[in-house]
């Protein structure tokens, strides 16, 4: 079996990492909060007393901590192995990922080192743009530490379990929130005025070079029953029809009819109607909100087509008769789009960034690091 579930590389720092008690039991604030630098000393100095604050490697001189990385490998391993419940570990974690050439173990163990790496690089990002934390993110810092408190009877038992997992309670919560930093660095730098701004010269260079404007008369070749979600497919004389009724619609809008008129009485695209203006579409995978999903053959007919040309093409629905119009006439299609585009732009280079961060960042390996024994690490630690 051959997984193909992509993982966004900005997600392994949100939306993988499993958050470790409720927030809202607690609204106490800490006292004090040791600052990344502080934290990074103070793991050098355990590190001779306790192997699980050695060294695995170093990102830009920070310390990555045997604790740090077993974390990782952890909430991997645990999001992983979701995929699958039917095999064994042993048979799992020696499955192919994806396209990869890697097997789901080996890109357990380079995924969690990528989140290592990156937690890092957004500890220093933030620091670097002066970053101050967010009322939100104080508050949330401040539940998540009482929290992890309240679960041990006296300091001594919160300090051993800290020991035994080579963590600081306040990696432990930075951890958790790491989303938080990251989408402060994010607003900061693509914000306007911020250095990857992303400006309406570029997005509108943007949607005249990969963006076409269309309009379909969708003709279906099945039913769908709305109750059960049954889909019925035409047989052959049925389809011939459609493709019949396809014909003289096609004709009569190249022989001169209005396209516009023909699209709004003659279309099976329940859709149509909300879309007088017809569909703003790119080339790639990337979708406007409320787009459809278009198969090869319409996109192929969509950007080979010229301005006004009409054609009848066969797609994954029955028949289609597009035609291709202005994308700025009038320019407020392209007002109305243009905030949806900058957001998608937006995001590609955000992930883009924080994959150009990871790569770029001067780590160094330990022999610690290849030391680490994956199938000892368990699945998700909290």
């Amino acid at each position: 079996m051959l997984f193909n579930n992509k993982l966004r590389i900005t997600a392994l720092l949100t939306a993988a990492i499993i958050l470790l008690v409720p927030l809202a039991s607690c609204s106490g604030r800490v006292d004090s909060v040791k600052s990344f630098e502080q934290l990074n000393s103070e793991k050098a100095a355990k590190a001779d007393s306790n192997v699980m604050f050695r060294t695995v490697m170093t990102v830009d001189g920070f310390n990555v901590t045997y604790g740090m990385y077993r974390y990782y490998l952890s909430q991997m391993k645990y999001n992983l192995r979701q995929l699958d419940s039917m095999r064994t570990d042993e048979q799992f974690w020696r499955l192919p990922y994806a396209e990869t050439g890697l097997t789901m173990k080996q890109y357990a163990i380079n995924q969690a080192r990528d989140a290592a790496i990156q937690y890092v690089i957004i500890q220093r990002q933030y620091a670097e743009l002066g970053l101050v934390p967010t009322d939100d993110f104080q508050s949330s810092r401040a539940n998540l530490i009482d929290n992890y408190k309240l679960m041990y009877v006296t300091d001594e038992e919160l300090s051993a379990a800290l020991d035994a997992d080579g963590m600081f309670i306040e990696e432990i919560s930075d951890i958790q929130l790491i989303a938080f930093m990251f989408a402060q660095i994010m607003d900061a730098l693509f914000a306007d005025g911020g250095a990857e701004y992303i400006s309406d010269d570029a997005v509108k260079k943007e949607y005249d070079d990969n963006y076409v404007r269309v309009k379909h008369i969708q003709l279906n070749t099945f039913t769908y029953d709305t109750e059960t979600g049954a889909v019925t497919l035409f047989d052959d004389a049925q389809k011939a029809a459609v493709f019949q009724r396809a014909e003289d619609i096609f004709n009569r809008v190249k022989n001169g009819e209005d396209f516009d008129a023909v699209y709004l009485s003659e279309n099976d695209d329940p859709s149509s109607s909300a879309y007088i203006d017809g569909f703003v579409i790119k080339r790639d995978d990337e979708k406007l909100e409320g787009t459809p999903l278009f198969d090869d053959n319409f996109m192929e007919a969509a950007f080979e087509m010229d301005v006004d040309d009409v054609v009848l093409i066969e797609t994954m629905y029955g028949y289609d008769i597009v035609k291709k119009y202005d994308i700025n006439v009038p320019s407020i299609i392209f007002e109305n789009k243009k905030e949806d585009i900058r957001t998608l732009m937006t995001e590609r280079r955000q992930d883009a960034l924080i994959e150009e961060w990871t790569l770029t960042a001067d780590v160094t390996e330990f022999p610690a690091f290849k030391e680490v024994n994956f199938e000892a690490i368990p699945s998700q630690m909290y």
